[in-house]
């Protein structure tokens, strides 16, 4: 079954993709930078990436939705790297802090004041993962996909 590939493949990037969403440009706004050619740049590197191997992944090596599950996934990951890199670099993070636990101290504020965003993305992606899977299965033409496809962009614009 091609489309258990494809879930558990989404199910892996959205759980990446919501741990490296601190690396966008808001956070490179926030932390006192103002920088956002940078981010601007990565996000046009990465999703180049996506462009390219997507359809090389889904049609001449035969992988369907799978392939382009994992195209996405490899873009996060190139996402995530140069943002780590750069931050690296600017030393505004350090390997000896990145690899450790925060304090309690710390993160409790944190946790606590975005909770509640937290959980509303989780509730949002489940929703979506289990419409999206409901809709694969109503037809093997692909038709309801695709028109659940152009409904959710509508929806995501909108959010």
């Amino acid at each position: 079954m091609k489309e258990n590939g494809f879930f558990g493949m989404m199910s892996l990037i959205v759980t990446f993709h919501s741990g490296m969403n601190c690396m966008d440009s808001s956070m490179m706004n926030e932390i006192g930078i103002l920088d956002t050619v940078t981010p601007l740049k990565v996000s046009l590197l990465a999703n180049a990436f996506n462009a390219i191997i997507d359809p090389l992944l889904i049609f001449n090596c035969g992988m369907g939705v799978t392939g382009a599950a994992i195209a996405t996934l490899g873009a996060e990951i190139i996402s995530a790297g140069i943002f780590t890199y750069i931050m690296l670099k600017k030393k505004l993070i350090r390997w000896s802090k990145l690899l450790r636990f925060p304090k309690w101290s710390t993160l409790k504020p944190l946790l606590q004041g975005g909770a509640a965003l937290q959980l509303r993305n989780l509730a949002l992606n489940i929703a979506f993962l289990s419409v999206a899977r409901t809709t694969q299965s109503i037809d093997n033409t692909g038709v309801a996909a695709a028109a659940h496809s152009i409904a959710i962009q509508v929806i995501y614009t909108q959010l």
